[in-house]
């Protein structure tokens, strides 16, 4: 695969117990700014049987046997759906696909097959993270003011999320950070959030594990009196 993505093994094993299981591929590519490997671990389907439920089906259901022995055995490899740009857009856009995709937490990678690239990175926490900024960006835009601006940050190479207010009321300048969210370890940190619900509840909305979430501007010694997680 071109962009600096080395295969290490095709046909890669998984085992768990007594039991072995082949995915198609598993690829490394390095992050110098991080000084450590991203490692993914991919599933290729073609979705060219004669029914795209079936295929979908057992696309999704080996999907979700890879990640739960991934997660099981604490390995390093993150698991991503690969399928074609031309069949993400026939048969991904429909509601049944997108329900499936956001309930089992999907991540899904679009390859050009002929050029052997990426041309579309899909994670699950990354899109619900993306479009509830969204949501609140667009509440914004909905009742402007004359003088505070809203504006949407997503820093994708390092996982930061950011909904910004700025501008002046008066003769007071006004700049500040309504929500901050990152990504790490595989969780949602929010770092900031100045809503009146709070994000958590978004997020648990739109099918997030309590889990999943890290109240990072409360302190350590007392994430564990909320249903969240700690770290």
């Amino acid at each position: 695969i071109k962009g600096g993505w080395t295969i290490l093994a095709e046909n890669y094993a998984l085992e768990y117990g007594e039991d072995k299981l082949y995915a198609d591929l598993a690829a490394e590519k390095a992050f110098a700014a991080q000084k450590q490997g991203r490692k993914i671990f991919v599933e290729v389907k073609s979705f060219l049987g004669r029914s795209f439920c079936n295929d979908l089906e057992g696309a999704v259901g080996q999907y979700i046997i890879y990640r739960n022995i991934l997660e099981e055995t604490n390995s390093d490899f993150k698991i991503h759906l690969a399928i074609t740009g031309g069949i993400h857009r026939s048969y991904f856009q429909k509601k049944l696909a997108q329900m499936i995709v956001r309930r089992n937490k999907v991540n899904l990678l679009i390859v050009d097959p002929d050029r052997e690239e990426i041309e579309q990175w899909i994670e699950y926490h990354r899109e619900v993270i993306k479009k509830i900024l969204k949501e609140y960006h667009n509440l914004n835009l909905k009742s402007p003011s004359a003088t505070l601006e809203s504006a949407v940050v997503f820093d994708e190479a390092r996982d930061h999320y950011l909904l910004l207010t700025m501008g002046w009321k008066k003769d007071e300048r006004i700049k500040g950070v309504t929500i901050h969210v990152r990504l790490q370890n595989g969780k949602i940190w929010i770092e900031e959030d100045w809503t009146e619900e709070g994000i958590a509840t978004d997020l648990l909305r739109l099918g997030i594990a309590p889990e999943e979430i890290v109240l990072a501007f409360h302190p350590p010694q007392l994430r564990q009196y909320t249903e969240f997680a700690i770290a």
